[in-house]
């Protein structure tokens, strides 16, 4: 009984030319495959995380200027005749109205003295976004006499199309 063992040595002149003899068609294809997914995935994350960053600035921008110009409208005085000492109008002299009054110019805010001036008031305080502005009575909405309360609104638009509006709401009291 002979056994045959036999080693299968591996020479270095074997390995080498393993080496040299590089990938397969099949392997370089799997890896391209791969690396294309790869990467297409990362463009895609990161053009979401662009996109969404940029509208969320957009908002942002459109909030506050929408706020900057309420605060403005609602630092007025209710109406032109409106007494400094904070009563109500049409107590002694009635109330003036909706609109403008002489001396006051729609595209210089700065003469306006009372809420109501801003009634169909716009303007670009920046760049490629449009401010419109509209006031009306809404007295009924409180139980109160029509003209005694003022609904003021101020809508904000973006070249992108987004948007926002506030409302704000002064009582004649």
């Amino acid at each position: 009984m002979s056994t045959d063992i036999s080693f299968n040595f591996v020479s270095r002149s074997n390995i080498l030319r393993r080496r040299m003899q590089g990938v397969t068609l099949i392997e370089l294809l799997v890896f391209m495959t791969v690396t294309s997914i790869i990467v297409v995935s990362i463009v895609s994350i990161y053009r979401q995380t662009i996109v969404s960053g940029n509208h969320s600035l957009i908002n942002n921008q459109l909030l506050s200027l929408a706020q900057s110009q309420l605060e403005e409208i609602t630092a007025r005085k209710y109406d032109e005749n409106s007494p400094d000492d904070g009563t109500a109008c049409d107590r002694v002299i009635p109330c003036a109205g909706i609109g403008l009054e002489s001396g006051e110019n729609i595209r210089s805010p700065q003469s306006f003295d009372d809420i109501d001036d801003f009634d169909g008031y716009t303007d670009e305080p920046l760049s490629g976004f449009t401010r419109r502005v509209t006031v009306t009575y809404s007295g009924t909405s409180f139980g109160v006499s029509q003209q005694h309360a003022k609904r003021i609104s101020v809508s904000v638009t973006a070249s992108n199309g987004d948007s926002i509006s506030l409302y704000d709401y002064k009582v004649n009291h």
